[in-house]
């Protein structure tokens, strides 16, 4: 948990320099800026990485050694149940963002399949969104939705 609160200290980290360097008008300021960006996000990606490999090499064996897939499944829905909508559509906003067409088709034809109607529509909208114009036109076309 330690590591997780550093990652959120890590965004919260590159958003501000992020934020300020939108203020700078000045060319030399906004290089400096640009450069302190870019070390600080350097920073967090080597972090989070090598904390992302602690979690495959120790937490998931463990957790498949301890726990069954049923017993996953039931602390995924648990957790989904849980969070507030808001906080969901963030996190989706995220995984769309982060995946490549044939994740986001697969995901896409496997929701549209296989989900209620309204839930589908409303993955859908939350993917527009993240993905911007161009990438849904193509997953749109793709994935034949």
């Amino acid at each position: 948990m330690q590591e997780h609160r550093e990652v959120l200290r890590g965004i919260a980290a590159v958003r501000k320099i992020a934020d300020e360097l939108k203020t700078l008008g000045n060319r030399e300021q906004r290089i400096e800026m640009g450069d302190k960006l870019n070390r600080s996000a350097n920073d967090l990606f080597a972090f989070y990485l090598t904390h992302l490999n602690g979690e495959e090499e120790t937490i998931l064996p463990a957790t498949w050694k301890h726990f069954t897939d049923e017993q996953l499944v039931a602390m995924r829905t648990n957790v989904e149940k849980n969070t507030p909508p808001e906080r969901y559509v963030e996190w989706m906003s995220w995984m769309f963002s982060s995946l490549n067409i044939n994740e986001l088709n697969g995901m896409l034809i496997g929701l549209k399949k296989n989900a209620p109607a309204p839930l589908f529509e409303n993955m859908a909208r939350i993917a527009e969104k993240a993905l911007g114009e161009d990438r849904w036109k193509a997953v749109k076309a793709q994935a034949g939705l």
